[in-house]
């Protein structure tokens, strides 16, 4: 029997490997979890806003027109937050594959793994940053339209 805190390497019994394996898996799953709700929350404003596009009536007046253009820049801005949530949730998927294949099959793969996560992070950054810039701009517009 291992002592706490030794490595578990491939010659530990088959449960005791698996089991480590899984527990060092979990929080990406974890990160993977919120990506999710980030993702949820962004294609809600995503339909929110395609809903109010829909309804706007294509044939309309110069200020409506501005509206047209309002909407588009947001509907851009939130779709590009939506890719790059999916981005990062791709990679740390990948950090969970690699982390089984780093002991298994292909050897050492931490670089590759910190990589992921490191760009993982990255576009979860971005996403967050065009979701303030989208929620601000949308803030701003409902304000400006509220004093007109």
């Amino acid at each position: 029997m291992q002592s706490f805190g030794a490595p578990i390497t491939t010659e530990t019994p088959g449960y005791m490997w698996i089991s480590g394996e899984i527990s060092l898996a979990i929080t990406p799953v974890f990160l993977l979890t919120a990506i999710v709700t980030i993702l949820l929350l962004l294609s809600g404003r995503m339909a929110r806003i395609a809903d109010r596009f829909i309804t706007e009536d294509s044939a309309a007046s110069e200020m409506e027109s501005q509206m047209m253009k309002g909407l588009l820049r947001r509907m851009r801005l939130t779709q590009s937050a939506i890719v790059c949530a999916v981005c990062a949730g791709l990679l740390i998927s990948m950090v969970v594959v690699l982390i089984f294949l780093s002991d298994t099959i292909l050897g050492d793969l931490s670089l590759a793994i910190m990589g992921s996560f490191i760009a993982a992070m990255g576009f979860i950054f971005l996403s967050l940053v065009l979701f303030l810039v989208e929620i601000s701009y949308a803030a701003a517009r409902t304000a400006r339209d509220l004093i007109d």
